[in-house]
């Protein structure tokens, strides 16, 4: 339930528990799985307001998230984001960018995220 999740991650927040990337991966994996994309997208671009960079694994996590919430344009805005934050994709990242696009019948783009694997 998205309302409870909110309230959990609202008592985390205020008792000190989000201070690594490990608990917001989590959170935006939780917000991924109720098919919650804004929310997990929020969180990631939260990350850096306490001082955590984006990391690989909480990007995929949020990767995922627009898979599930079925929207290609934002999976694909997130990993086009990854240079600027200085990260290299890898396969998990290049595969949930893959079903996001094949998902939104945007079989080009999964082509393209497909060669992306090839240089990995």
């Amino acid at each position: 339930r998205p309302r409870q999740l909110e309230e959990l991650a609202q008592a985390m927040r205020r008792n000190g528990f989000m201070n690594n990337p490990m608990e917001y991966t989590t959170l935006i994996s939780a917000w991924g799985k109720r098919r919650s994309w804004q929310r997990a997208i929020a969180t990631l671009l939260e990350m850096p307001t306490h001082g955590l960079a984006k990391d690989l694994i909480a990007t995929s996590a949020a990767i995922s998230a627009c898979e599930r919430g079925g929207v290609w344009e934002h999976a694909l805005c997130l990993f086009a984001g990854l240079s600027q934050d200085e990260l290299r994709p890898n396969l998990i990242t290049c595969n949930a960018l893959i079903s996001a696009c094949a998902k939104g019948r945007r079989w080009q783009w999964a082509l393209a995220s497909f060669a992306e694997i090839r240089r990995l």
